[in-house]
């Protein structure tokens, strides 16, 4: 019976111990990850700081910017520190997504939106905005948080977007298309592009999606 005891203590001790152990590995792991000022990321090498470099890819702790995220309000950005609201610190040099108006470079006040690039078959049947339309034309679907504010009375074809022009940069160039339809999967600031357009800005359509820039014209 005793050696029973002992042998229940012996277990339930290392039981602890293990525990102890866990609890203060992740604890360690933890304070490891975290930098000393809130505001700052700890990069893929370990290092803290504020930036791309230290809160993009392979941010191991603190406001990680990596993909891009988009903010939970569609009408706020996330700023180049990884924060979201509005207004030009947000929104402004830097902004990372949502509706940016300082990335366009130029100084001319035009909005750039940052999102996705995915492709669809334009062919397929009528557009949100009630046209038709081939493959190889330059079309683009908008996402719905930013289409469907411009819908009346429910009624897509009357979208005051439909036929709106948009200049696309993607990875392989800058193209034009033209907005006719809604994209209900895409969030704020992506676009559905034909395959003709995906082709033109982002590459061969393996690639299936990718990061892109656009504004209005």
């Amino acid at each position: 019976m005793l050696l029973f005891f002992g042998i229940l203590f012996n277990a339930q001790a290392h039981e602890d111990i293990t525990s102890n152990q866990l609890q203060h590995s992740l604890s360690d792991r933890f304070f490891r990850l975290a930098c000393p000022s809130s505001l700052e990321c700890r990069s893929k090498w370990g290092f803290c700081g504020k930036g791309p470099e230290y809160c993009g890819d392979g941010c191991q702790g603190g406001p990680c910017t990596a993909g891009n995220i988009a903010c939970p309000d569609s009408t706020e950005c996330r700023s180049k520190w990884g924060f979201c609201g509005k207004g030009s610190e947000y929104c402004g040099e830097g902004c990372l997504s949502g509706p940016c108006t300082g990335s366009s470079g130029n100084g001319d006040g035009v909005t750039t939106f940052q999102g996705k690039a995915t492709y669809y078959i334009v062919s397929s049947g009528n557009t949100a905005c009630g046209t038709r339309h081939g493959d190889n034309e330059y079309i683009a679907a908008l996402n719905g948080a930013q289409f469907d504010p411009h819908t009346p009375n429910g009624n897509p074809n009357r979208n005051t977007l439909c036929n709106k022009l948009a200049k696309v940069v993607g990875p392989k160039g800058s193209i034009t298309v033209k907005v006719v339809d809604k994209c209900p999967g895409c969030r704020y600031g992506d676009l559905d592009l034909s395959r003709a357009a995906f082709q033109a800005a982002v590459g061969n359509l393996g690639i299936g999606i990718a990061s892109i820039t656009w504004n209005w014209i």
